[in-house]
């Protein structure tokens, strides 16, 4: 196997405001822990976000700014986070995402009731 160093990176927490993130930077580099900031849109970089969201009447276009740290730093900077105040909610990205699955059971049982349902009357 290679052991090159990957440059892939762990999203630690999304921060909605610059004063938020540059705290947990602050709290990190504290730590010595080389945590990379950037700025995305808020609809794709939060679980569940959807580019559909703002065009279907929910928030409007949002930016927020994303923390990363190496893959071997991950557990050092959370647990610098958390002595730091993080409480792991705020900004966390760790938020279950429903599956499409679990979202499309549902409508498609009550599609399949309400198609019976009318099938039924036309019968009759």
């Amino acid at each position: 196997m290679d052991d090159a160093p990957s440059d892939r990176r762990h999203t630690i927490l999304v921060a909605r405001s610059p004063e938020r993130a540059e705290h947990w930077v602050q709290a990190l580099d504290d730590a010595d822990i080389d945590a990379l900031v950037e700025l995305a849109d808020a609809q794709f970089a939060e679980p569940g976000g959807s580019p559909l969201t703002g065009v279907l009447g929910g928030r409007p276009m949002e930016f927020v700014h994303v923390l990363t740290v190496a893959p071997a730093d991950r557990d050092r900077a959370i647990a610098a986070l958390i002595d730091a105040g993080w409480d792991g909610r705020e900004g966390s990205t760790v938020r279950p995402v429903p599956a499409t699955g679990d979202i499309l059971r549902p409508l498609m049982i009550i599609a399949a009731v309400l198609a019976f349902l009318v099938f039924l009357r036309f019968v009759a």
